[in-house]
């Protein structure tokens, strides 16, 4: 297992076959593969797919969004400790403020539409990093990905095809 630190955003990236999603069979039969994932902080590739430099981005949007959801509830979660420490001294409250910025990043995870929307950026920056270096890529091959049973999102290939065009 190869793996090694990105330096922004930062991330672990390790090329390994462990905790990947296991295949997904289509009602048409097709047999669709993961070939990465981002938790937090942590990108695992498929040693197959090393030498896809579009899957690395895309995992890498994905890290992106994390920190960008941990940034916004640092900071909602800031302003309403001033407010907190202003109006009530501190104390309980404070506590209180933080595990609903907390329990308010994890419910947006959970969020279908905000789901589409990143997986929706990260097959973009694929197709951008794709195109900015002369790599082969498909539109239609990475919309039917996104509209695949890995993701269940309920979405026709045009609706992916409309969804990644917009972040490109």
């Amino acid at each position: 297992m190869r793996k090694f630190w990105h330096k922004w955003p930062l991330a672990l990236v390790m090329y390994t076959d462990e905790n990947l999603r296991p295949p997904v069979v289509g009602a048409d039969g097709t047999i669709w593969r993961t070939a990465g994932t981002a938790r937090g902080a942590v990108v695992r590739i498929h040693p197959d797919y090393e030498a896809d430099t579009g899957i690395l981005h895309h995992e890498l949007n994905h890290v992106c969004s994390f920190w960008e959801l941990m940034a916004a509830g640092a900071a909602v979660g800031l302003g309403f400790t001033g407010v907190c420490l202003l109006v009530f001294g501190g104390g309980f409250y404070l506590a209180f403020v933080w595990i609903a910025a907390l329990a308010a990043v994890l419910l947006m995870r959970k969020m279908k539409a905000y789901k589409v929307r990143c997986e929706a950026m990260a097959y973009a920056a694929q197709l951008k990093h794709h195109q900015r270096n002369g790599l082969p890529s498909e539109l239609a091959s990475l919309a039917a990905r996104l509209a695949s049973p890995v993701y269940d999102f309920g979405l026709t290939q045009v609706e992916a095809e409309r969804l990644i065009l917009k972040y490109v």
